[in-house]
């Protein structure tokens, strides 16, 4: 493992600890935006380290953070078709 995919992994435990009624607090939808806008750039910018870790990633999401998981479930690696 790189040390990069463990922060991603940290990141991402992060979200276990939101509550479920998450949307109603401002401060959780801060860190969630910011959580969104970090990975849309690791996606864009490296989309072979997403696709080789994205089994742990997902793993690590709660179910209920669907728009994250279809951001790393959509990233392919370049030269393989979707």
């Amino acid at each position: 493992r790189y040390p990069t995919s463990r922060l991603f992994c940290i990141l991402f435990m992060i979200l276990n600890h939101f509550p479920e009624n998450w949307g109603q607090f401002p401060e959780y939808r801060k860190i969630y935006k910011s959580i969104i806008r970090a990975t849309l750039i690791i996606v864009h910018d490296v989309p072979g380290f997403v696709s080789g870790y994205y089994f742990d990633f997902i793993c690590l999401i709660p179910l209920r953070f669907r728009r994250l998981r279809n951001i790393i479930l959509s990233c392919a690696t370049p030269g393989k078709s979707t």
